[in-house]
């Protein structure tokens, strides 16, 4: 975490992520502006323009808190999303060969994979706001450790002479840009000896609660093509009281749909008040289990993945297709053709 690096050209979606959803030779991906937002008829793109991957979804010095000019160096988190970046395209891989056979053999690939896709919400440019708001409770948290929290001083008072350009892009103050920055550090570097990071214990939390029902259900299509964010994540419900939900795209031709749901909200109302709550009971002594659903070329969930992206980017989205499945319209044609 602490090497200094010579990478300046910083992205914020990986390009091997991009890779997963090229066009033609792999180096290229599909932008579309996106004009207008709303119900899915509403929805409007720019005409699609052809985006080399190596300079897509990036800023120089983006995460770059320290610095040196002269010796062309910078302190940065290269290190700490790399141990994410490395396991992405892997994962993605083998989740979606034992999708191919509805393997139920998938836990471990969709557990890993939530906490690299969540990664890309943490350093998302475009969602630092938002980022903050989730993790309220991480600004001001300190190590114990007097090397991590000379790092994290470093975090938060080094010099990047981007900075001022890089908040004026982003509409951001240099408190928040810091605070960003330092809520990244205590996310994703190991804290204490022997124990995993925040961020994969909170993945964790997640999938192992006794309150909550955990789904996941993988999309696969043989034609059309999934959408990916500049945001790179999108929520697929309303985050609430009852629960929370997630969209992450896999590749091109895949997506995976996660659901964190309140099993008391859910059953509020269904039965009298105390054998919901006997059973609520019963159930939380039993392991928690992850539901796993499969569902290959079905249209209309790709039609609100993709709607749910289109409404939830910041600018643009990204495909491998130049004619992205959005409208009625459009699947009327697909299925009637």
């Amino acid at each position: 975490m602490s090497t200094p690096s010579v990478t300046r050209n910083q992205h914020f979606v990986s390009r091997s992520e991009q890779r997963l959803n090229a066009s033609g030779d792999g180096d290229h991906i599909y932008e579309f502006m996106i004009q207008r937002r709303g119900v899915a008829e509403d929805i409007r793109l720019c005409a699609a323009k052809r985006r080399k991957i190596g300079g897509n979804l990036k800023f120089d010095d983006l995460f770059s808190f320290n610095v040196a000019p002269e010796a062309n160096l910078r302190e940065n988190f290269e290190e700490l999303f790399q141990q994410y970046e490395d396991t992405m395209a892997s994962l993605t891989t083998s989740l979606l060969a034992k999708a191919a056979v509805r393997s139920s053999d998938v836990v471990v690939e969709l557990v890993d994979l939530m906490s690299a896709k969540l990664m890309n919400f943490v350093r998302n440019p475009f969602s630092i706001e938002r980022m903050l708001n989730t993790f309220p409770n991480l600004r001001g948290l300190r190590p114990t450790d007097p090397e991590k929290n000379a790092l994290l001083e470093r975090v938060l008072n080094g010099r990047n002479p981007r900075q001022k350009y890089i908040c004026g892009e982003l509409k951001i103050s240099d408190g928040q840009y810091r605070d960003w920055l330092a809520t990244i550090f205590v996310l994703l570097e190991d804290l204490r000896p022997g124990h995993t990071n925040m961020l994969n214990q909170i993945v964790a939390g997640l999938f192992n609660s006794r309150d909550t029902a955990t789904c996941a259900m993988v999309c696969t299509y043989s034609e059309q093509k999934v959408l990916l964010s500049d945001r790179a994540t999108s929520s697929n419900i309303a985050n609430g009281p009852k629960g929370n939900g997630f969209d992450f795209n896999l590749s091109k031709s895949a997506f995976v749909r996660y659901l964190f749901l309140d099993k008391a909200a859910l059953f509020e109302g269904k039965a009298h008040p105390d054998f919901i709550a006997q059973a609520l009971e019963i159930d939380r002594q039993q392991t928690p289990r992850l539901m796993i659903r499969y569902e290959r070329d079905v249209l209309p969930i790709l039609q609100n993945y993709n709607w749910h992206v289109v409404n939830q980017s910041h600018q643009r989205v990204f495909c491998a297709s130049k004619t992205p499945l959005l409208t009625d319209a459009q699947m009327q044609a697909l299925v009637t053709r």
